[in-house]
């Protein structure tokens, strides 16, 4: 594929993601989506991109009342004062679930 090729197969694809994401009945459902589609999700991701301010609860329910299986693992990340801090990074792995 060329680069232009693979800019189309990117927007398509996120396309498929948003249309997605508004047939969505819960955060729950939302989270999964968007961890399917990007691989992981921080807390900063879920406020900016789908308004989930409690994600480590949401990440609760689907572990044990949905029984999905997310990783956790802590990250380091620059705040947006530059200072460096550690924050919680969820993944999502088809072969678990």
């Amino acid at each position: 594929m060329n680069g232009h090729s693979d800019v189309v197969g990117m927007q398509e694809a996120y396309h498929d993601f948003v249309d997605t994401l508004h047939e969505c009945k819960n955060q729950e459902q939302e989270v999964l989506e968007f961890m399917k589609f990007r691989g992981s999700i921080t807390q900063k991701e879920a406020n900016i991109q789908l308004s989930v301010g409690r994600l480590a609860s949401r990440i609760h329910n689907l572990i044990h009342r949905d029984g999905y299986v997310i990783d956790k693992k802590m990250i380091t990340v620059e705040n947006q004062f530059g200072k460096k801090v550690r924050v919680m990074e969820y993944s999502y792995d088809e072969t678990k679930n």
